[in-house]
């Protein structure tokens, strides 16, 4: 509590662009400090450890911010407390009154997303449509789009192989199909992404001919999905004896300059 040491915990305060909190409690400072470390863990992707500190940063007003909140939500989806981040998100809106904004929705869907309640994903992404359309909220509503659709495409896996889930209402191909043409009817742009991710759920839907056509209109569009989605529509082509098809569809792929990274 010398001055010295008060000069230094303000030029440190500063460098981590952190809100300064004048005050002696105790529980403010400790919260502070959560804060400091559970940042730093997050940046290095040490989410398991972070998510410790999270918790306790969050119990401190002065700091529950739009970002903290949203790192926090995201932190505990990567190691699977995706109730514990559904939690944050539904406390930001009620108790909390933290702003939301199109990233809080989008991390919120990927929670619910990964617990199988497609329904609350749907409604979700409805809200997302009345926040505005600013040109620079224009790519994120496509990124919770693809969190969406992708969605939709490990919900219609978990079917297939034949694991029940109470919460899943109705999660066909036409679902999917019926999202895109609502969103395009909104405005939101698709990206090679989106393009990749419908054409697997075609693709694993049995619709051999549309996803054929679609990955012909994202190359007219450039928009071309990544190599792992062109490889598992050839695999659906292939179990399902639509030779032909999964020729044609090949030698499409053949002239394309195809991204060699993960698919969403």
């Amino acid at each position: 509590q010398t001055k010295e040491s008060s000069e230094i915990s303000e030029k440190f305060l500063k460098k981590f662009s952190l809100p300064y909190l004048i005050t002696e409690s105790y529980d403010d400072t400790h919260s502070l400090v959560c804060y400091i470390v559970f940042k730093t863990l997050h940046k290095n992707e040490k989410y398991e450890k972070a998510a410790f500190f999270c918790k306790k940063a969050l119990e401190c007003e002065a700091l529950r911010s739009n970002s903290l909140c949203n790192s926090a939500m995201n932190c505990l989806v990567k190691i699977g407390q995706y109730k514990e981040a559904l939690d944050i998100f539904e406390k930001m809106r009620t108790v909390w009154n933290v702003e939301l904004n199109h990233m809080s929705f989008t991390i919120a869907i990927n929670a619910m997303s990964k617990i199988g309640s497609l329904k609350e994903c749907l409604t979700l992404f409805e809200e997302i449509n009345e926040l505005g359309f600013e040109p620079e909220y224009e790519q994120r509503k496509t990124v919770a789009l693809n969190t969406l659709l992708g969605a939709c495409l490990k919900i219609k896996e978990t079917q297939i192989k034949g694991q029940k889930n109470e919460k899943i209402t109705k999660s066909d191909t036409s679902l999917a199909l019926d999202i895109c043409q609502k969103a395009s009817l909104s405005g939101i742009k698709f990206n090679s992404i989106t393009y990749g991710t419908i054409i697997s759920i075609l693709s694993q839907g049995g619709k051999f001919a549309e996803s054929l056509s679609l990955f012909e209109e994202s190359i007219s569009v450039n928009m071309i999905p990544e190599l792992n989605t062109m490889n598992f529509a050839l695999t659906k082509f292939a179990e399902s004896g639509s030779g032909s098809i999964a020729l044609n569809f090949f030698e499409k792929m053949k002239g394309q300059p195809v991204k060699k990274f993960a698919s969403v």
